[in-house]
């Protein structure tokens, strides 16, 4: 049975607001909307350089710093590492995975990128799904969302995983050199870099992963309990700023274009932005409803990441989602 099969046949008895979330959920009032966020510093982490598939990120820290906090991102290369960073208390919160979330003991209070955005892209000489065999196939991180997506693609095309050599060949932006060179012969790699292969020549977008597997989350918001356990106004403003960020996505194109152009300055063109911004419109990448998050989409999320090898352990539910914050959040904007 594929992932996305056994996923499909979960069912969730987790009802919202109950286990750690309602613990959390009563630990503060409902702050006023839009919150003063002034004296406070809200970092993030996030495992890739500056890159327009991240503007979201950087719409949100340009929407806290409006409402006064002192919001910036600091740029890791891949989750391990920013994961450690919020482990270390230099961030507050990172986007990352299911399964590192999981498997680093945090916690998730809020969406980051619900719908994924990968191409898996082979050199030309691959035909079909049947030629991985005997060919190296590179990602950054054995446990994160790049092996969610390889197990649930092998999975769907039956392709046999030992028959595939694996190699850690780093970020998107590092893959996609190894592509290049000739290090590797498979990978992810986004929207904007699968251009940039494509205008090269000598490669082939095999298959859009928002498509393979559109209920899989690309990544999620997560933070250490000991931060989320005293920050609960500072979490819910960080879910209110994803609600708005996705808000401007899907009400101002060139706003979201120019944001893009702003935080991936130098690494990618307009065009490239606008070709990002078309593919997450396509697949509903930030949609400002409540069920962008959710106990049954997180709990799916463990399932597939559970079935193809990714998870370490299998905590219940509620040692690693919490929905206080994002259900005050909702409120605050008054969405239902």
């Amino acid at each position: 049975m594929s992932a996305l099969a056994i996923a499909g046949t979960v069912t969730v008895g987790l009802a919202t607001g109950s286990g750690a979330s309602q613990a959390h959920a009563t630990s503060a009032a409902t702050t006023s909307f839009p919150p003063n966020l002034k004296g406070k510093s809200i970092v993030f982490a996030d495992g890739s350089p500056p890159q327009q598939s991240d503007t979201q990120l950087y719409l949100m820290t340009k929407i806290l710093k409006s409402w006064g906090a002192d919001a910036r991102i600091v740029n890791e290369t891949g989750d391990p590492a920013a994961v450690t960073v919020v482990l270390s208390g230099e961030a507050n919160a990172a986007y990352i995975s299911t399964g590192d979330v999981i498997n680093s003991h945090l916690v998730t209070f809020g969406p980051a990128q619900p719908r994924l955005d990968y191409q898996f892209v082979t050199t030309s000489s691959i035909h079909n799904m049947s030629q991985l065999a005997g060919k190296t196939f590179g990602w950054s991180n054995p446990h994160g969302v790049e092996a969610e997506m390889y197990g649930v693609l092998l999975r769907k095309f039956h392709v046999n995983p030992n028959s595939v050599t694996t190699a850690l060949a780093g970020s998107s932006s590092v893959r996609e050199a190894a592509l290049l060179v000739g290090k590797i012969q498979a990978t992810f790699v986004s929207t904007a870099q699968w251009d940039t292969l494509k205008a090269h020549g000598g490669f082939r977008d095999m298959e859009n992963m928002a498509q393979v597997a559109p209920q899989v989350a690309d990544s999620l918001m997560a933070a250490s309990p000991g931060w989320l356990a005293k920050n609960h106004s500072s979490a819910v403003a960080i879910d209110e700023a994803w609600l708005e960020a996705a808000k401007e996505f899907n009400t101002q194109k060139s706003k979201w274009i120019a944001g893009a152009d702003v935080y991936a300055a130098g690494s990618a063109t307009k065009a490239d932005a606008t070709a990002q911004y078309d593919v997450f419109k396509l697949n509903n990448t930030f949609p400002a409803t409540s069920d962008a998050f959710s106990p049954a989409h997180a709990r799916f999320n463990e399932v597939v990441a559970q079935s193809v090898g990714a998870l370490v352990s299998e905590p219940p539910l509620s040692k690693w989602f919490i929905d206080g914050d994002w259900t005050d959040a909702l409120k605050a904007l008054n969405i239902k």
